[in-house]
């Protein structure tokens, strides 16, 4: 089961169930600088947060879990569905600037070894992606448009493209908004019906307005996509939790982060 975990004030949940060799979490609000509607563990230096306190912040949880932030990628996401790939040049993008993050970027791939991919969130569904046998991983950030272009199939197919079929593969989705939550116009549902196969009234609720799981018309996707359903797991925990940030909740707000990496020898 996942966990929550906590060193010297900072508190993030462990996923489970990842390959061997993988470790990924998702940080929390809890043990931040950051104040008033961001506070406090804010990680996103795009959502109008004094930089000092984010740096710091990012500083605090990659102290917490040992990560060279020099070795860490993070992106700016546009709710697109362009995959990069992370090689052993690009290590250390966007983690002191957005200046120098992979540009109009919602996924990363990488195979590089204590390269820690982190995926920034507040209600959209975080994604991580990865061979059973823990040789490469991905992350990706869906929310309402990155799902209606299929971001999942699209990781999947990145996949392929290494040699990778979709068998090998599994996947958690991290704490994404909860379908009580997250109403949606007649536009969104008509998109994502296009792209998400099976059963959509585990997905969708209608009503006097329309209700929406993203992470599980992603893990609808992913299946759909050719992934075994026992190896697509989705968290427990949503975004729209006290513990998590939450747009919907809260405008603005913080951004939490999925860290997820291949750990070395």
């Amino acid at each position: 089961m996942d966990e929550l975990n906590e060193l010297a004030g900072v508190c993030w949940l462990e996923l489970a169930g990842l390959p061997l060799g993988i470790r990924a979490l998702v940080t929390t609000r809890l043990g931040g600088v950051s104040q008033g509607d961001y506070g406090a563990l804010n990680l996103g230096l795009h959502v109008g947060d004094d930089d000092a306190a984010v740096l710091e912040n990012r500083r605090r949880i990659f102290g917490a879990l040992d990560i060279d932030p020099h070795r860490t990628s993070f992106m700016n996401q546009v709710h697109g569905t362009r995959i990069a790939t992370v090689e052993a040049d690009d290590l250390g993008r966007g983690v002191v600037t957005q200046d120098n993050a992979w540009v109009a970027t919602d996924a990363l791939l990488t195979m590089q070894v204590d390269a820690p991919l982190v995926v920034l969130s507040a209600d959209c569904a975080p994604i991580i992606v990865a061979p059973r046998d823990g040789s490469a991983l991905a992350v990706a950030h869906a929310g309402w448009r990155g799902s209606a272009g299929a971001m999942s199939v699209r990781v999947t197919e990145a996949f392929g493209e290494l040699g990778y079929t979709a068998a090998d593969l599994c996947a958690v989705i991290g704490p994404t908004i909860s379908r009580d939550a997250y109403e949606v116009g007649d536009d969104v549902v008509t998109e994502l019906r296009a792209v998400t196969p099976g059963d959509e009234a585990s997905w969708l609720e209608h009503g006097q307005r329309s209700r929406v799981d993203l992470a599980v018309a992603n893990q609808q996707q992913l299946v759909g996509a050719g992934l075994i359903p026992e190896h697509v797991r989705i968290t427990q925990e949503r975004s729209n939790d006290e513990l998590f940030f939450s747009d919907r909740r809260a405008r603005p707000c913080g951004r939490m982060a999925l860290i997820a990496w291949r750990v070395g020898a």
